[in-house]
Parts: C-alpha cells; sequence; structure tokens
C-alpha cells in the first residue's frame, strides 16, 4: 500500500516540470489575447455618436460616456505594451488621464478601466481552465 502511494507521488513529481512549462506557455498566451481584446474594446468603445455638448462639427462626450473621437489622437495613441506573461494596455495622448480620471472642472469619462473590468472575467475562466488542463 505505502508503495502505491509514493508511486504516485513520484509520478506526480515528474510531471511538475512539464506542466510549469505548460502553464507559462499557456499563460503568456492568455495575459497577450486579453490585452489585444482589451486594446480593441478601447478602440470601438470610442465610435458612435454621445450626448455631450457641441463644439462645431465636433460633439463631445457627456460625463460618464467614453470620449467622443474628434481627430483620432486618443484612439491613435492606445496601445499595447507586452513582454512574456506581461502586458500593459495604455493610452499616451497627453489628455488621457484627464479624460480618464476627470479633472476638477471636468467629469471622467473612463475609457480604460472599463474596458479592463469587461475583460476580468473572461481572463479568470481561461486562467481557471488553464491550470485544470495542466492538472490533469
Amino acid at each position: 500500500m505505502a508503495t502505491s502511494r509514493i508511486t504516485v507521488g513520484k509520478v506526480m513529481f515528474n510531471r511538475i516540470p512539464a506542466m510549469a512549462r505548460a502553464l507559462s506557455t499557456d499563460s503568456d498566451k492568455i495575459v497577450q489575447k486579453t490585452a489585444l481584446d482589451v486594446q480593441a474594446e478601447v478602440v470601438t468603445s470610442m465610435q458612435g455618436a454621445r450626448s455631450g455638448r457641441r463644439y462645431g462639427d465636433h460633439r463631445a462626450s457627456a460625463p460618464g460616456e467614453k470620449p467622443a473621437r474628434d481627430m483620432g489622437t486618443l484612439v491613435g495613441s492606445v496601445g499595447v505594451q507586452s513582454k512574456f506573461n506581461h502586458a500593459i494596455v495604455y493610452a499616451s495622448a497627453a489628455h488621457a488621464p484627464h479624460l480618464e480620471y476627470g479633472t476638477r472642472n471636468m467629469a471622467p469619462r473612463p475609457f480604460l478601466r472599463p474596458a479592463a473590468r469587461k475583460f476580468n472575467a473572461i481572463f479568470e475562466f481561461a486562467v481557471k481552465a488553464m491550470v485544470e488542463r495542466a492538472m490533469r
């Protein structure tokens, strides 16, 4: 009886390096895919009509809405910086933080955080499934 336990333990122990390699590769794929999905969501969320004030031909976003697209500077500044198992979705336009968090004179028009929250549950599900596959 003790022999079978030791054998099972050895088999599981011997599988750990292969499991770790599989988890590492799969987790990087999940991180990179999620980052690209968030980036795409940010860009598409800025399309369409808004309900804020009109400035000439441009209708701005109302407080709480995603930013309205005018010249495309903000959308063009949205990118992904990635390394193995690590990714950052960013907006490098100078006015991006003012829109995301607001200022004392303007209510926020968040666009990055809602996109990240939208994919959080999908990311967690994919990681859980990856770990369960590796444990089999």
